[in-house]
């Protein structure tokens, strides 16, 4: 039987989750993912995974932190003034922004998480996922020829 190797397309379904069961992403309410193996559109250890999969083969995957999205690092929270944000709305918390000529070791985009008074506000520029273990199940579900 034919197995997934490395330059194939595959089409597989992909469930992944927090540890504590929150969903991440899903393709399991639509069609499946079209992915080729080694264009490295996905993460590593999930073509990894997929790697040797059969279709109508399923497998169940854990990521932690450094296999997935990293460790979370405190030193990409900064406090930037606003004056420096390229958008023109009112930065609220949760607001994705990018930042103009970023301080040395800041990010130079991050997600609103404080505001500091009307000069400045606190930003994450690290991926929301970091630090996380994940837990994914896929499920190859065919060849793309």
């Amino acid at each position: 039987m034919r197995t997934a190797q490395k330059g194939d397309s595959v089409r597989v379904h992909v469930f992944g989750r927090r540890q504590d069961g929150t969903p991440v992403e899903s393709t399991l309410q639509g069609p499946p993912a079209e992915i080729t193996l080694g264009e490295g559109l996905i993460l590593p250890a999930l073509e990894e995974a997929l790697v040797g999969m059969a279709p109508g083969e399923r497998k169940t995957v854990r990521l932690p932190p450094a296999k997935a999205f990293g460790p979370y690092r405190r030193e990409l929270v900064c406090e930037v003034p606003r004056a420096k944000l390229s958008e023109q709305a009112e930065p609220q918390p949760g607001m994705l922004v990018q930042v103009v000529d970023p301080a040395p070791g800041c990010p130079a985009q991050g997600v609103v998480v404080e505001l500091r008074g009307d000069q400045a506000v606190l930003i994450d520029g690290n991926h929301h996922l970091a630090g996380e273990t994940l837990v994914y199940d896929l499920q190859c579900v065919e060849f793309v020829d």
